[in-house]
């Protein structure tokens, strides 16, 4: 997706949830980089959701992002138990 060294930016509301869920930083960069299940948000064109497997939950990440040239503004991050993709 972007390239594995743009700078990760996490809105608070982001950093709150990410504590909260007990999300790995790390999970995120892999969400963005490895990705395959990409869209834009249907209420406002400058943000994508992606989705990605992490296999040790055995759950689906959601992440809402911003990209930019420089960066990506994570937006908030979650386990979307709703999501079907196709299991890598």
């Amino acid at each position: 997706m972007q390239g594995a060294y743009m700078q990760l930016l996490l809105t608070h509301h982001a950093r709150e949830r990410v504590k909260l869920r007990g999300i790995n930083y790390r999970w995120i960069q892999e969400c963005l980089i490895h990705s395959k299940f990409i869209k834009d948000h249907p209420r406002d064109p400058s943000l994508k959701i992606v989705h990605y497997w992490i296999q040790s939950k055995r759950k689906w990440l959601k992440v809402i992002v911003r990209f930019s040239e420089e960066s990506s503004l994570i937006i908030t991050a979650h386990f979307d138990r709703n999501f079907k993709g196709i299991l890598p």
